[in-house]
């Protein structure tokens, strides 16, 4: 008898892909059958049946980790790489415009902190924002999180941008 799974994946509706494939993926691994995803084609290493056994499942656990809507976008796919690389077309953040709209740079670029904030819980925020940020492609160098970091401080501590143009300049 099979045992039941104690991990389960949470449904897929539209919000934050990057961290539902990252999940999906991890499941995958876990579950034996990630090639099929992962590879274009069948390594020679593995049967044909196999193979087939390893694409039956990866195709159900990606159908049922995702909602009615979602499923809508991926039914004509045949293979479960097909339905990931449709979501990756649709979700993914590869070209400017779409990184430039994307909820994670808007998130970054509205989190504000107050006098009153604990400062490490809003570095702690602020560092989940920057990653959130790295995860869905974008580049963040020294100095764009030095500006995100500026952009978040309340009016009062304009003081310190003054300070840090200052200091750049020497």
């Amino acid at each position: 008898m099979e045992e039941k799974d104690e991990i389960r994946l949470q449904i897929f509706n539209g919000d934050e892909y990057n961290k539902w494939k990252f999940r999906l993926k991890l499941y995958l691994q876990m579950k034996k059958c990630n090639e099929v995803v992962e590879k274009e084609t069948r390594p020679s290493t593995i049967t044909e049946e196999a193979w087939n056994t390893k694409e039956i499942k990866a195709k159900n656990y990606i159908v049922n980790s995702v909602s009615n809507t979602q499923l809508e976008l991926i039914l004509n796919e045949e293979t479960a790489r097909e339905m990931i690389l449709k979501f990756d077309s649709i979700y993914g953040t590869k070209s400017s415009a779409n990184k430039l709209l994307s909820t994670s740079k808007r998130r970054l670029l509205e989190l504000k902190t107050n006098e009153s904030e604990d400062p490490m819980e809003f570095l702690n925020k602020f560092e989940a924002h920057i990653n959130d940020l790295i995860r869905c492609g974008e580049t963040v160098t020294k100095v764009d999180k030095l500006n995100y970091l500026l952009l978040s401080l309340p009016q009062s501590y304009s003081y310190i941008v003054d300070i840090i143009d200052a200091c750049l300049l020497f």
